[in-house]
């Protein structure tokens, strides 16, 4: 018979991701030209939260539930007025997919 393991959650265990981490493999996993947007739209993010580095967004954003994640970036998306809707998806974009793994990581 198989033995299906259980899951982290199911037997009390936390897993807690490292920012840092993090980052670094939300990067290291794109291309070249995709990586250098996606870096772009996080730091123009960055700057509008006000953190430091992208590790430190990373941690913010770690913390946030999934319903305060997306009430930040749609006041992120409201502050880019006057801009084109491929532009505002662009820098978007970016901080969706750091998200969407951070999610996956637990």
């Amino acid at each position: 018979m198989f033995e299906i393991e259980p899951k982290a959650s199911e037997i009390g265990l936390v897993v807690a991701v490292d920012p840092s981490a993090l980052v670094r493999s939300f990067v290291g996993s794109l291309k070249p030209a995709t990586r250098k947007a996606y870096l772009y739209s996080l730091d123009c993010f960055r700057e509008w939260i006000g953190c430091a580095d992208l590790n430190t967004l990373a941690a913010q954003i770690c913390r946030l539930s999934g319903a305060e994640a997306k009430l930040l970036l749609l006041k992120y998306t409201e502050s880019l007025t006057g801009l084109t809707p491929s532009t505002v998806n662009a820098r978007t974009q970016g901080i969706r997919s750091l998200v969407r793994l951070a999610r996956m990581l637990g």
